[in-house]
């Protein structure tokens, strides 16, 4: 399938489909990260409390929400980024953007994570196409690194007993150890749109 950046997308059926990268302590990032796709869906998940995962490295009902990072799709069609504290307990955190994705268009999300160890804060923004969209204050500095799967087009909730597909295309995925300021993110939406 023709993708909006290169030659090739991922194609997520809505209910099998994942691309799953074993753990590695290069996608556990703790105080500062950017995470970005090109997305395409389908159509939106039934109910607003439904999210399609575009990129997610979290996991665990049993341990708490073990998340790193979650950048999703709602139901009610508006993107995403969530994220937990350092001790990967249950307290997690999310920001949802205030546009409208449409079915059938191509959109640039990222969500970015900025910590602050001297005042253990940190902001939580969600972008759409090189804008920020909505962004977050949160009570903690640095975020969960546990030990899980990178996965694109859905959640791992259980090991491995995945949830949440997206239904359409994803592409260009990339991941930063730093948040990008909004002019790099808005030269990168410029730069492929």
């Amino acid at each position: 399938m023709a993708g909006k950046v290169g030659s090739g997308a991922g194609i997520f059926d809505a209910t099998t489909t994942q691309i799953n990268i074993p753990a590695s302590t290069a996608l556990a990032i703790p105080t500062t990260w950017t995470v970005a796709a090109w997305v395409n869906s389908a159509a939106a998940v039934a109910g607003g409390s439904n999210i399609q995962q575009i990129v997610s490295k979290w996991g665990g009902a049993s341990s708490g929400q073990l998340m790193n990072y979650s950048l999703g799709i709602t139901g009610a069609g508006k993107a995403r980024i969530a994220t937990s504290n350092a001790t990967c307990a249950s307290t997690s955190v999310g920001v949802i953007g205030n546009t409208t994705l449409n079915s059938n268009v191509w959109y640039f999300v990222v969500g970015t994570y900025s910590g602050n160890l001297s005042t253990a804060t940190g902001t939580l923004s969600v972008y759409v196409n090189g804008a920020l969209d909505n962004s977050l204050q949160t009570v903690f500095s640095s975020v969960c690194t546990q030990a899980r799967s990178f996965v694109i087009g859905a959640f791992d909730f259980s090991w491995s007993a995945y949830s949440h597909h997206f239904n359409g295309l994803i592409d260009d995925v990339r991941i930063y150890n730093r948040a990008l300021s909004t002019a790099e993110i808005q030269a990168l939406y410029n730069a492929e749109k």
